[in-house]
């Protein structure tokens, strides 16, 4: 179990793969929701991981952002969302290092 607790809406990054998605490492978000457990919380990301919206009635997020993610895999700060211009170059980057 995590030494760290969290709280719905605390700002965190994640640094260590997480089922198989490598694509939320080094990525930040909020948390969404938390199981009962602490096994696991709800992250939405700030930008499309390849996930879900959050699987939840209570409380829902942006369809692909989100991720169930071990909490010792996560760092609690305030990271802030990557503005557009940033994740356009990082897609344009992307685009050329596959050659297209």
């Amino acid at each position: 179990m995590s030494k760290m607790r969290l709280k719905i809406g605390d700002r965190v990054r994640c640094f260590k793969s997480t089922d198989g998605n490598r694509r939320v490492v080094g990525k930040s978000g909020k948390v969404l929701n938390i199981k009962r457990n602490y096994s696991s919380v709800c992250i939405e990301f700030f930008e499309d991981i390849g996930g879900h919206d959050g699987q939840s009635r209570a409380r829902t997020g942006m369809n692909g952002c989100c991720w169930w993610i071990n909490p010792n895999n996560l760092k609690k700060g305030r990271f802030t969302r990557r503005s557009k211009a940033q994740n356009i170059t990082d897609f344009m980057l992307k685009m050329e290092m596959i050659g297209v």
